[in-house]
């Protein structure tokens, strides 16, 4: 493990007992194998250097896009990370020492989003999307704070509209009020997003809050995709290497929001089931959302 020489090491060579054995008290040993790797690995590529000077908010968002991009190697080629481990626990306090955007910024990637479609997936779609996530085809994003609302969940104004005919889905937000904020990774860096929104069956009846993974934005252009109005939060007082971003969705005419076979399956209206309806704060979503069933939508351009 790469060391650092400064003044305190001076008092360091005073110590009296062997720190490595300490470690070995406090911490897993598997713990402490990940975390130096985690800094040699760190120490290795100048991509983690420290700018020697101030950067503007977008220079900072892109450093720390780049930054994720290869934490993403680390996570995939050395440790199938999980957040809800130890080692997925102690995987993020490091990035969140090195970087709090970093950490951010991962949490949203390799915790809330492939969380979301881990947990709230069908088994084929679990097999569809998560390779495409670890191979980072897929970035994402979990899109359920609101304007109006916050995150008391079970008065979201986002309406997710069932038809028959298409056996898909329209996206609306009926106003400003409804507009997803402050959603991380979102105003330039994410390509899909976990949204939450109320599945309204075409009787008009409110079947509550459902999950709904939805293409955002070319991943080419990085466009956002016709109908979306996506932006960005702007500066923050701090962790402004990360993207928060704003989305909003204009009722969207055939082709919109569609189902497709690699994502969808049929769901007969009468076999729709009531989910999530007592929900009532974002804290409940590691605990609730994941023992749950995702819907999920597809955007056909054209």
């Amino acid at each position: 493990m790469t060391e650092l020489k400064n003044e305190l090491d001076v008092y360091r060579k005073k110590c009296t007992f062997d720190v490595k054995e300490l470690k070995k008290l406090v911490e897993d040993e598997e713990v402490t194998r990940m975390k130096e790797k985690f800094w040699d690995y760190l120490a290795a590529d100048p991509i983690f250097s420290k700018p020697k000077h101030r950067m503007d908010p977008h220079a900072l968002r892109k450093l720390n896009f780049i930054r994720a991009l290869r934490m993403t190697h680390f996570d995939s080629l050395d440790y199938k990370i999980h957040l809800a481990d130890v080692l997925g626990l102690n995987y993020i306090i490091c990035c969140q020492l090195f970087d709090g955007s970093l950490a951010v910024k991962l949490g949203v990637w390799v915790g809330f989003f492939r969380s979301s479609v881990f947990g709230l997936g069908s088994d084929e779609q679990r097999a569809d999307i998560l390779p495409r996530i670890y191979a980072n085809e897929i970035k994402g994003c979990v899109a359920m704070t609101e304007v109006g609302h916050g995150t008391n969940v079970k008065q979201l104004q986002t309406r997710a509209t069932y038809d028959v005919e298409s056996e898909g889905f329209y996206i609306h937000s009926p106003d400003f009020s409804a507009a997803k904020c402050w959603v991380g990774n979102l105003a330039w860096s994410s390509t899909h997003a976990a949204l939450y929104a109320q599945l309204i069956l075409p009787n008009g009846v409110c079947e509550g809050v459902h999950a709904f993974l939805i293409p955002v934005r070319d991943p080419t252009t990085g466009a956002a995709y016709p109908g979306l109005t996506i932006g960005d939060m702007g500066d923050k007082e701090g962790m402004n290497g990360l993207d928060n971003g704003f989305i909003m969705f204009k009722t969207i005419g055939s082709p919109g929001l569609l189902s497709s076979p690699a994502f969808l399956p049929s769901l007969p209206q009468e076999n729709i089931p009531p989910l999530l309806k007592t929900l009532t704060s974002a804290s409940v979503l590691t605990y609730t959302l994941i023992h749950r069933s995702m819907v999920c939508a597809w955007v056909r351009m054209g």
